[in-house]
């Protein structure tokens, strides 16, 4: 349509039309960005995800080794009167249930007295990795401000690899010093107090086994956090490329609405420009 209208709102008629332009080519450009961008942010998540699936393996050895450990000594004490002695208090420690529920237990009692014997128990559970989120980044919702919506931590699964940006955990250990303990229980852990060396050899074993995988996961951390920073980076730029779009279309939306206004009303506009 071609604007006729007085000197002014013809003026306003072809900024407007100009800035129409000016988005429509913003939003193809954009939708080409978004395109790029989709493959981009999709490759970063590849080299992180390769080292979460590492990661995943040796946690599933270490907790196929607690649940040994678990199955040693739980038979040990069930056998009724146990094979090897247990310890009686919660006073004990062990690399495999740090963090853990201790607790005392009576078992074998007998007679009307209810003379019982005790025996230390500790839960174990799986060790688990977890991974800092942003969901809304993650899911590039620009609906709601990334940095403020749900972000926590989140187990990172087989189905997950990638995810997240940095701080990752373990049961028991993890790369800023402080305790996680897995959701699934294993089973219970009755430490055994003394004799029985080849059982407390077998024990020892499996624990300085467990404590080797944890230190080579502890290692492979500041490399998958390395990975995932730069990542993150990059959801974080496809993100904002994202809102970008969104605002410019909502842009776009107003301006061709002032347009049609501007053109729907040509004549009162320019009587009142004329003669106001």
């Amino acid at each position: 349509m071609i604007y006729t209208g007085a000197p002014k709102s013809r003026f306003v008629y072809s900024q407007l039309t100009e800035k129409k332009e000016n988005l429509i080519a913003i939003i193809g450009i954009g939708s080409t960005n978004i395109g790029i961008g989709t493959t981009i942010v999709e490759s970063y998540k590849i080299p992180p995800s390769a080292l979460d699936e590492i990661v995943l393996s040796k946690l599933q050895t270490i907790n196929t080794k607690k649940q040994e450990i678990v199955t040693l000594t739980t038979n040990n004490f069930n056998g009724g009167s146990p094979l090897c002695p247990i310890v009686q208090t919660t006073s004990f420690s062990s690399d495999i249930i740090v963090g853990s529920s201790k607790t005392v237990i009576e078992y074998n009692c007998l007679g009307v007295t209810s003379i019982c014997s005790q025996a230390g128990r500790a839960e174990v559970r799986q060790d688990t990795l977890n991974a800092w989120t942003f969901p809304v980044v993650e899911s590039v919702d620009t609906t709601k401000t990334f940095y403020t919506q749900g972000e926590g931590y989140q187990q990172v699964t087989s189905a997950t690899l990638g995810l997240g940006v940095t701080n990752y955990l373990i049961s028991n250990l993890d790369n800023r010093g402080g305790i996680h303990v897995g959701s699934t229980l294993i089973g219970y852990y009755y430490p055994i107090a003394s004799g029985c060396a080849g059982t407390i050899s077998s024990i020892t074993s499996i624990t300085n086994q467990i404590t080797a995988l944890r230190t080579e996961i502890a290692n492979m951390l500041e490399e998958i956090n390395a990975l995932k920073k730069v990542k993150t980076e990059a959801q974080i730029d496809f993100w904002y490329e994202n809102l970008g779009q969104d605002d410019s279309k909502k842009r776009l939306v107003g301006i061709q609405s002032a347009i049609y206004s501007m053109e729907r009303n040509e004549i009162p506009i320019t009587s009142y420009e004329l003669n106001p």
